[in-house]
């Protein structure tokens, strides 16, 4: 556990440094990562609402 507190730190220290300290992210745990319909894993989902 130890290991992947370090690693989230690791994480949200460069997006910080990316994007800066307003930004809104969050990082999810699963116990597995679902298939999309075609079979494939999506690592990263992009949850902005689009303008409109």
């Amino acid at each position: 556990m130890e290991e992947s507190v370090n690693l989230e730190r690791v994480l949200k220290d460069r997006v910080i440094r990316r994007l800066g300290r307003d930004a809104n992210y969050q990082f999810n745990y699963l116990d597995a990562l679902p298939r999309e319909k075609n079979g494939k894993v999506r690592f990263i989902i992009n949850e902005i609402a689009e303008a409109g």
